[in-house]
């Protein structure tokens, strides 16, 4: 009887579809950004690739070798991005970001930002001869500090761009540089520009950072040279860092004869870390490992860990290999780390043996948590996309859209959503370029026929709507509320925030809802007790509509009422639900109902 009453009061709902712009701006130029770009191409999408940095490639680009396969990872990166600066369809911008994006899904209208190089791209012949007699010296970023560079610099041998770039933060402009290049290529006066460009979607792909491992003094980061992090090893390892490969300690350059590396810095810490588990540092530390067993004869190898995770394809292979090549395993954590006589010492406990231990090393390499990019709060206000707690872009749903984000149009992918290794990056990249494709290939988007209206009679302008609407679909015209159609999604935030009342909601209007709750009411026999709830269209009321197939019951004096979410329902409402004679009232959303109902939410 509700569900008919409601919808006597309905009216016919429109969906209007609008033209959409053929072209796809990917954010973060590391494996996933180059993996989505190079599928959107070939799909017939032109790109804008936008990173951050002089070069594309990302961290990968600083591997030496990557699990569980033990690939060398410049061999599967460099011809991918060969590949990026060679497609037509793709316009790299480096040393870019993205400063506003405004407009509609299909017709976003973004700006960037590109901060000058002071060396043109396509002049510079990579010839070297600013680096060797720029007189300015600074610590290399690339190789984790570990080597020394000119304020003129090639960002790698394999830099896509193969272009110098110059550190304007210790560049002196003693214009030595200038004097020597014989293409012209240096302009010391570069100013930053901006330009507009639209776009049909965003593929978001910044990628991630390191915990700072300094945070933990017991452990001695930066006051023991020969207590490294897993990426600086990584760079000491590869024939591209600072010792072309070779073994050494940072402090003498002698090949250590023992080496020890630390699990969990900073992960699955709830009181000065993160909570989660950075999900690959068991597996790379492994790797490490293996590579320092098969090229370096004589070097003792232990790790000190937690748990040991290796749920990958071909990840247990690798723990058991790691095992029979003779690198030993310490269950417990570290408690300190500390130099006497000019020897690194381990204190930790053995789980196993019920007993703590302390041991002497040549070279301790700690494994940082993985961290959400600097600026994603600042990317994710941009692109209106969500974040989760601990700063990573939350999923628009963790299972049915992993790679949308909570815009339409907006997509995510790599470790900008969590930790992942290499092979999940890229997965997510062609599931987020199919997406994209799938989206701007049709030649219009389609608004949702439940977006949000306004009442101009009853509008006074007071502007908390603009305010509350998480996809800025509502604009002040005239001193009066207009919903823009394009951008509504129909999550009904705006509905309760208005206090005159002048916004409301296609398909869930407050005259439906009262029909339905009314209806509800009526027919309840005497003495029962009638609870309302009103679930979240999308997975709660699914979930709670399938539970009797997964043999799950709840109360017969539970009324279910769908809304597009909980944010459609204001105090004043759940008051009168509550005065028309309402025993209970429930919001529930998703995760409220993964929470009562675990197997029907499945």
């Amino acid at each position: 009887s509700g569900a008919v009453s409601r919808l006597l009061q309905q009216s016919p709902l429109e969906v209007r579809r609008y033209g959409v712009q053929k072209k796809v701006l990917v954010l973060g130029g590391g494996i996933a950004g180059i993996t989505a770009s190079l599928e959107a191409s070939s799909s017939g999408l032109e790109v804008l690739l936008v990173e951050r940095q002089a070069s594309i490639g990302g961290n990968m680009a600083k591997l030496s070798k990557t699990f569980p396969t033990l690939d060398c990872a410049q061999c599967i990166l460099s011809p991918k991005m060969v590949d990026v600066a060679s497609d037509r369809n793709i316009r790299l911008y480096t040393t870019s970001e993205l400063v506003s994006m405004e407009g509609s899904p299909g017709n976003y209208l973004v700006r960037i930002r590109v901060e000058p190089r002071f060396v043109d791209p396509q002049k510079c012949t990579s010839c070297g001869r600013c680096s060797k007699v720029c007189p300015v010296k600074t610590s290399s970023t690339f190789d984790e500090g570990l080597s020394i560079r000119k304020a003129i610099y090639l960002p790698f041998p394999q830099a896509v761009p193969l272009s110098y770039v110059i550190d304007p933060g210790v560049c002196k402009k003693c214009k030595a540089c200038t004097k020597v290049c014989p293409a012209g290529a240096i302009d010391l006066e570069q100013q930053p520009l901006e330009f507009e460009e639209r776009v049909g979607a965003v593929i978001v792909a910044t990628g991630y950072r390191l915990w700072d491992a300094s945070a933990y003094d017991e452990f001695g980061f930066g006051r023991y040279k020969d207590v490294i992090t897993s990426l600086q090893l990584e760079r000491l390892l590869s024939t591209t860092g600072p010792t072309q490969g070779y073994l050494k300690r940072p402090s003498d350059g002698m090949v250590p004869k023992s080496v020890a590396f630390v699990h969990c810095v900073g992960s699955r810490d709830l009181h000065r870390g993160v909570p989660y588990c950075s999900k690959i540092c068991c597996m790379y530390a492994l790797k490490l490992a293996r590579l320092i067993e098969k090229s370096f004869e004589g070097v003792d190898t232990w790790m000190f860990y937690i748990d040991m995770r290796a749920a990958g394809k071909g990840y247990e292979e690798l723990y058991v290999k790691t095992q029979e090549a003779g690198v030993k395993f310490v269950r417990g954590k570290v408690g300190e780390i500390y130099q006497d006589d000019g020897r690194l010492w381990i204190r930790a406990e053995d789980t196993f043996q019920a007993r703590p231990v302390e041991m002497d090393f040549d070279l301790i390499v700690l494994c940082p948590a993985m961290l959400p990019p600097e600026d994603s709060p600042k990317v994710a206000e941009i692109t209106k996309a969500v974040l989760g707690e601990e700063g990573f872009m939350m999923e628009k749903h963790p299972k049915l859209a992993p790679v949308d984000t909570s815009r339409i149009g907006v997509y995510s992918c790599g470790c900008i959503v969590g930790p992942k290794d290499v092979r999940e990056s890229v997965s997510e990249a062609l599931a987020t370029t199919a997406r994209a494709v799938s989206f701007l290939q049709k030649g219009y988007a389609e608004s949702t026929p439940f977006r949000a209206f306004a009442r101009p009679e009853r509008c006074t302008g007071c502007g908390l709507c603009v305010s509350e609407c998480p996809y800025g679909a509502i604009s002040l015209s005239e001193g009066r509320a207009v919903v823009d159609e394009a951008l509504c999604v129909g999550c009904g935030a705006c509905v309760p925030i208005c206090p005159e009342g002048a916004l409301d909601q296609n398909g869930y209007t407050e005259v439906e809802l009262d029909a339905q709750v009314s209806a509800i009411l009526e027919a309840r026999r005497e003495g029962e007790i009638i609870i309302i709830a009103f679930a979240e269209e999308g997975l709660a009321y699914t979930a709670i509509d399938l539970s009797g197939l997964n043999h799950l019951e709840y109360p017969s004096s539970v009324r279910v009422v769908p809304v597009p979410s909980g944010a459609r329902l204001g105090k004043r409402q759940i008051l009168k639900y509550f005065s028309m004679g309402a025993d209970g009232i429930y919001v529930l959303e998703s995760a409220a109902v993964e929470a009562f109902f675990p197997e029907a939410s499945k």
